[in-house]
């Protein structure tokens, strides 16, 4: 089974609407999420929370993880949010270089954190078109 990992800043808003998002499209694919900055065990914004249950995807019992090299070694796929966190990837591990991608290719994902609904629902609803996308080719 392939593993992909989704990585943000904090691991409480965009990586962990894309692991969950991810899991709702089937079990072909194993879905993590990891957050260059996070602290472990913090929860799900609660507006990450609720878009994510729009669409089926549940976060109730998620906790956020401080990304580590073990992560990325186990990893098929390495998917970060922008620039900066690929950049961040790469310090930790240069190796993981050939299987990290930016989820939206050229341009970065904005980050909702601290925005209201409205922008949870916006970064989300840019995100699925290309997790849809990424799917589609990983399956």
């Amino acid at each position: 089974m392939k593993k992909v990992l989704f990585i943000c800043t904090g691991n409480t808003c965009r990586s962990p609407m894309c692991e969950a998002y991810f899991k709702t499209l089937g079990g072909e694919i194993e879905a993590a999420s990891a957050g260059l900055y996070a602290y472990d065990g913090d929860t799900a914004s609660a507006h990450a929370r609720e878009v994510v249950a729009e669409f089926g995807g549940d976060l109730s019992a998620f906790r956020s993880r401080k990304l580590t090299p073990f992560m990325l070694a186990e990893a098929d796929m390495v998917v970060a949010m922008g620039s900066g966190h690929r950049s961040g990837v790469l310090e930790l591990m240069p190796e993981a270089d050939p299987k990290t991608i930016l989820l939206l290719g050229s341009r970065d994902v904005g980050d909702p954190f601290g925005g209201p609904l409205a922008v949870y629902r916006r970064c989300f609803e840019e995100m699925k078109t290309a997790l849809d996308k990424l799917y589609k080719t990983l399956t």
